[in-house]
């Protein structure tokens, strides 16, 4: 497995040092603290399973998750990656709001910022109150700038998963590469060694001669 989101940075010191904060003014910061709550998972322990609801989306504070999704036919657990500190698990589901495609589960003690992203809809909460309320306005300022942040690390994470796409594209193509060689050498040689069998029963003495150096040749071909 590999991580989802690039090497591991050093833990925030808060939530409002993680990454997907990073730009918000005070003011939105102020408007979101309600809405973040810390979690701690002990080992082994989901985080989320697949097919739940989303609501909310994590930032890991610190420790490391492993992300699995179970395979239809054989009902077995496949790993994905892994997430560590401030990257963001969870957040797909709040886009195409269907259910948890993964599990999370921690591959140590963890501790996440869960951050109650429903509640900062502008349709939901603070912002359907009266339009006298000052905080409506801040709370879709909030809700913005968190969805262009979202924006931001997922973009980062998509060109890096293309990335190991075309890394993993060019192996499997030098792997192919060496095969087909290898047929070919093989092919080759078991020609040619039914033509020393013909040449042996004209020269039996001369088969040596050639065969040997012609081992030696196909064996540094391969």
């Amino acid at each position: 497995t590999v991580s989802l989101g690039g090497a591991f940075p050093a833990p925030p010191r808060t939530w409002r040092d993680a990454e997907l904060f990073r730009g918000l003014t005070k003011a939105e910061l102020e408007v979101i603290e309600p809405h973040v709550a810390k979690r701690d998972l002990a080992l082994g322990e989901a985080l989320v399973e697949e097919g739940d609801l989303a609501t909310d989306l994590f930032v890991v504070d610190t420790g490391r998750l492993e992300v699995v999704t179970r395979d239809a036919d054989s009902g077995r657990e496949l790993p994905v990656g892994e997430v560590g500190p401030q990257q963001v698990v969870g957040e797909v589901a709040l886009f195409d709001e269907l259910p948890r495609s993964a599990t999370v589960r921690a591959l140590e003690p963890c501790s996440v910022w869960v951050v109650r992203f429903h509640e900062l809809r502008p349709s939901h909460g603070l912002s359907a109150r009266s339009s006298m309320d000052p905080r409506p306005k801040a709370v879709r300022s909030a809700y913005h700038g968190l969805l262009e942040n979202l924006a931001a690390m997922l973009a980062d994470r998509l060109r890096l998963q293309t990335n190991r796409l075309r890394d993993g594209a060019k192996q499997r193509e030098a792997t192919g590469n060496f095969l087909v060689n290898i047929l070919i050498l093989v092919c080759a040689y078991t020609f040619l060694l039914s033509g020393l069998d013909q040449l042996g029963e004209r020269a039996p003495a001369n088969t040596s001669l050639v065969s040997i150096p012609l081992q030696v040749v196909f064996a540094l071909g391969s």
